[in-house]
C-alpha cells in the first residue's frame, strides 16, 4: 500500500509540474516558444517523428546539446534518432543519475506509457533571452570553426607523418587544440557560453599554429603545388591544342588513327595527374603531367 501511494503521489507530482509549465506556456505565448512533448513510446536508433524533434528541442534547449550545426542543432531538430541524439540522451542521464544507455524510455519520465511535458521557454522576446541566443550562437559558431581548422590541422599532420617528416611539435599542437576543443564542449554544455568562446579560439589557434610548425619543418608543398598546378595546365592546353589538329586533319581526309590513340594515352596520364594532385602528392602529379603533355605533342608529330 505504501509503495501505490509513493508511485500515486509522484504521478501526481509529476502531473502538476505538467500541468504548471503548460499555464505557463498559455501565459507566455504571446512572447515566447514553448513546446509541449507527447510521448508514448520508447525512442532509440533508427526512430522517425515529431517525437524525435520534440525530444531533440528538449535536449538543445536544456544543455544537452545534440549539434553545433546543421540537422538536430539549436533550431534546425529533425526526426530522425541518429548517434547524436543517443549521445545527446546519454549525457542526459549521466547528469540524473539513470543508467546511461542512450535508449530514450518514457517509464524513466512518469513510471507510466505515456508523458506530457513542457520544456523550458526557448525564446521569451526579452532581452536577456535575446542575449543568451546571441551568445549561443557566437558559441556555437566559434565551437564549429575550431572543428573544421583542427579537421584541417589534423589531415595536414597525418600527411607530413605520412612523408616521414618531423611532427612532434605539430602533434603537440594539436593536442592542445583537442584539449581547448573538450574544454568548449563542457563551456557550452554549463550555458557558459563566453569560455565557450574563449575554448574555441584557442583551439583554432593551436591548430592553425600546427600547421605553422609543419611549414617551419619544410614539410609545406607550396612550391611543388604550384608548379604541379603550372604543369596541369600546360598537359590540358597542349591535349586541347593536339585535339584541334586532330580534327582539322580528320576534316582534310588525313589518317589521324595513332594520333587518336596517342592523345588518349595522354588523357588517361592527365586523370592520373588530376587524382595525385587531389591527393597531395605532387610531384607525381608533374611527372604525369609532363608525361600527358609529351604524347600530345606526339600527336601532333604523328600528323606530321
Amino acid at each position: 500500500m505504501q509503495n501505490i501511494n509513493s508511485k500515486t503521489g509522484i504521478l501526481a507530482f509529476v502531473a502538476f509540474i505538467a500541468v504548471a509549465f503548460m499555464i505557463l506556456g498559455f501565459a507566455q505565448a504571446a512572447s515566447a516558444q514553448v513546446t509541449q512533448c507527447v510521448f508514448t513510446r520508447d525512442l532509440g536508433l533508427g526512430a522517425v517523428g515529431e517525437d524525435v524533434r520534440c525530444l531533440q528541442r528538449y535536449l538543445n534547449a536544456s544543455g544537452y546539446t545534440v549539434a553545433y550545426s546543421g540537422l538536430g542543432s539549436y533550431g534546425y531538430e529533425g526526426t530522425y534518432f541518429g548517434t547524436l541524439t543517443q549521445a545527446a540522451v546519454a549525457r542526459l542521464q549521466a547528469a540524473n543519475g539513470q543508467q546511461v544507455t542512450g535508449y530514450f524510455r518514457v517509464a524513466s519520465l512518469t513510471g507510466g506509457s505515456s508523458n506530457v511535458f513542457t520544456n523550458n521557454p526557448i525564446n521569451t522576446g526579452s532581452s536577456n533571452d535575446d542575449d543568451d541566443d546571441h551568445d549561443r550562437n557566437d558559441a556555437r559558431k566559434a565551437i564549429r570553426d575550431a572543428e573544421e581548422a583542427y579537421d584541417d590541422a589534423k589531415d595536414e599532420v597525418e600527411e607530413a607523418e605520412d612523408r616521414n617528416k618531423d611532427i612532434n611539435d605539430a602533434d603537440d599542437f594539436l593536442d592542445d587544440a583537442r584539449k581547448d576543443l573538450r574544454k568548449a564542449d563542457r563551456a557550452y554544455d554549463d550555458e557558459e557560453y563566453d569560455d565557450a568562446v574563449d575554448f574555441a579560439n584557442d583551439a583554432e589557434d593551436a591548430a592553425e599554429d600546427a600547421i605553422d610548425e609543419i611549414d617551419d619543418n619544410g614539410s609545406s608543398n607550396n612550391g611543388t603545388e604550384s608548379r604541379a598546378r603550372e604543369a596541369l595546365e600546360d598537359a590540358d592546353d597542349a591535349i586541347d591544342d593536339a585535339w584541334d589538329e586532330v580534327e582539322d586533319a580528320d576534316d582534310d581526309g588525313e589518317d589521324v588513327d595513332e594520333a587518336e590513340d596517342l592523345l588518349d594515352e595522354a588523357e588517361e596520364e592527365y586523370d592520373d595527374a588530376i587524382d595525385a594532385f587531389d591527393d597531395k602528392d605532387y610531384d607525381e602529379a608533374i611527372d604525369h603531367a609532363e608525361e600527358a603533355e609529351d604524347l600530345a605533342d606526339e600527336a601532333v608529330d604523328e600528323l606530321d
